[in-house]
């Protein structure tokens, strides 16, 4: 077997154990939150299940409604008072959730109800700013700045907002963050090499993200 294999092969091990971490203790309303069946959420509430209990991995029906992508799920735990802030076991909020899974219509619901929109996940030391300028859309960018997200916040490489967005291309972000104080000469490492000194130029690829970046400034 060759070592892409064994660690192809442990990934999915450690996958697996994960799955059943979190499977435990999950209850009723869990389950409920995470297939999207709304009526057995609601019929669930309505009987008194606690809404902030956490399963095996510290996950709340919240978490995993905004990590399937449930919206109309999300919106009547937070109308019934669930907690918005809350963190599972490996430190990601309800928010980071919803913006690493992609669902940023269940992100502005979080960034409306108060959800802190700057603090970091633990591991990589990203906010939630650092993955919508990579994954979009421009409306969750806006609404994360508007509340205050700071637009030069760096992660564990030295990484911001703008390295991720001109990476990914997203030239309206780019442009967003740089009309709001994004600082496009702060180097990074690179992510491969650990070098320093990579910036936000170096990691344009398109011709209209290079030229947005030279209007800021920016020089390779």
């Amino acid at each position: 077997m060759t070592p892409f294999a064994k660690a192809r092969r442990l990934a999915v091990f450690l996958l697996l154990i994960l799955f059943v971490a979190g499977c435990s203790k999950q209850t009723d309303l869990h389950h409920a939150a995470n297939l999207g069946d709304f009526e057995a959420v609601k019929s669930l509430v309505a009987e008194g299940v606690p809404l902030d209990l956490k399963d095996g991995l510290g996950s709340t029906p919240l978490h995993l409604a905004a990590r399937s992508g449930n919206l109309e799920i999300a919106r009547f735990l937070i109308e019934k008072g669930a907690d918005v802030e809350i963190r599972d076991q490996m430190g990601n909020s309800i928010l980071h959730t919803a913006v690493q899974m992609d669902h940023p219509e269940i992100a502005e619901l979080l960034i409306e109800k108060g959800s802190t929109v700057d603090e970091p996940e633990p591991i990589w030391n990203r906010t939630p700013l650092h993955f919508v300028a990579q994954l979009g859309p421009p409306e969750v960018a806006a609404a994360l700045i508007e509340k205050g997200a700071n637009v030069n916040a760096r992660d564990n490489l030295g990484d911001t907002p703008l390295h991720y967005a001109a990476l990914s291309n997203q030239l309206e972000i780019a442009h967003m963050l740089l009309k709001k104080g994004a600082d496009p000469h702060i180097p990074a490492q690179d992510p491969f090499t650990r070098t320093p000194g990579v910036t936000p130029a170096m990691l344009a690829k398109e011709k209209g993200m290079q030229d947005l970046l030279k209007q800021y400034g920016a020089t390779r």
